[in-house]
């Protein structure tokens, strides 16, 4: 994930690894009722692994938000006229990929 570095040296220390045991301790207090969030999130993350254009959060806009310096190799293209090229991100799959995402999400 060496894309995900943006060059800035991290000084703390590392956080403690925790067991299963100890996150469970910690998440059990939350409340959960907005559970239709969870569902928006997975569809999320979803549509945009799988690449649909109309429910992606992976778009022009989001794109243009990378004049903040982070990731520029993910800025749109410009071509002739008013169009706008959208690079392919790291966590595009390839149709290969999708479809044994989708397999195994069937089984």
């Amino acid at each position: 994930m060496s894309k995900a570095f943006n060059g800035t040296v991290e000084r703390r220390l590392a956080p403690p690894i925790l067991s299963g045991v100890n996150v469970l301790k910690e998440v059990e207090n939350i409340e959960t009722h907005n559970s239709h969030n969870q569902k928006n999130v997975g569809a999320s993350v979803l549509n945009t692994l799988l690449g649909d254009t109309l429910k992606s959060k992976d778009g022009l806009n989001s794109r243009m938000d990378i004049e903040f310096g982070i990731r520029e190799e993910l800025a749109p293209i410009e071509k002739t006229g008013k169009t706008s090229y959208l690079p392919f991100a790291a966590h595009t799959l390839s149709k290969e990929e999708k479809r044994v995402l989708l397999k195994t999400l069937h089984s």
